[in-house]
């Protein structure tokens, strides 16, 4: 039964991350994660990260546990607010050439996205363009971490990354795009202005209302839904 009294209409696939962590302090267990969960031997990693908070402090604890477990990082920044091919494609052939192990992104929807689609050319062939529409590639991408530095995307959670291609926005859906893990670091959004809380955490409460509202919608995104819902209204403009 679905919370509004009534049955699903077809089956449904409810994808999640095999493992996420919450709390403050959670983004400097990232090497631990990465060894522990994802089990990546040490070497180099991709840190797709938003330009945004390169050189920040934010960035020092991840870097820190990352060396600590024998990790060296390979920071790329390159990612506008409009994600481009060009962008994505680049970062991937630097991760090839430096047969990373593992990619994580760091950053807002965008970010998130380039590092869904650079952590499956790592091991595919081809450029972002070859891999549009629902795809499933034949190859197992690179372990994927995703660490979200906004409230209202939901990028972490998705199988969709969004990818500008000739001047379109073009879409890519991938069962696979979904990480291992996610780590939500709520030190991550504390410096954000008021403004950008306020709008992104709109951002999330859309979210959840459309899930909420979809035809495809089931007793496990319901439930997911309306929790969201609550605790953005009841949190929100505290914020």
């Amino acid at each position: 039964m679905s919370a509004r009294g009534g049955h699903t209409a077809a089956p449904t696939n409810f994808l999640c991350p095999a493992v996420t962590w919450m709390g403050r302090g959670s983004a400097a267990a990232l090497g631990e994660g990465l060894q522990a969960i994802l089990g990546v031997p040490p070497g180099q990693v991709l840190l797709a990260v938003d330009p945004a908070i390169e050189g920040s402090s934010l960035l020092d604890g991840v870097l820190a546990s990352l060396r600590d477990v024998g990790y060296t990082a390979l920071l790329l920044t390159d990612f506008g607010p409009e994600l481009h091919d060009d962008q994505v494609d680049s970062a991937a052939r630097k991760a090839r050439e430096a047969r990373v192990g593992a990619v994580v992104g760091i950053g807002g929807g965008s970010v998130l996205d380039a590092a869904k689609m650079i952590s499956l050319l790592v091991t595919n062939e081809g450029a972002s363009r070859d891999w549009l529409g629902v795809v499933e590639p034949d190859r197992p991408r690179s372990p994927l971490v995703l660490m979200p530095t906004t409230i209202g995307t939901g990028a972490e959670v998705t199988r969709i990354s969004m990818i500008t291609i000739d001047g379109e926005k073009r879409v890519s859906s991938c069962r696979s795009f979904v990480p291992e893990l996610v780590v939500l670091d709520p030190g991550f959004v504390d410096g954000l202005p008021a403004s950008v809380k306020g709008s992104t955490g709109m951002d999330a409460l859309a979210h959840a209302t459309e899930s909420v509202m979809s035809t495809t919608s089931s007793p496990i995104t319901e439930l997911h839904a309306f929790e969201a819902i609550r605790i953005i209204v009841a949190d929100l403009p505290a914020a």
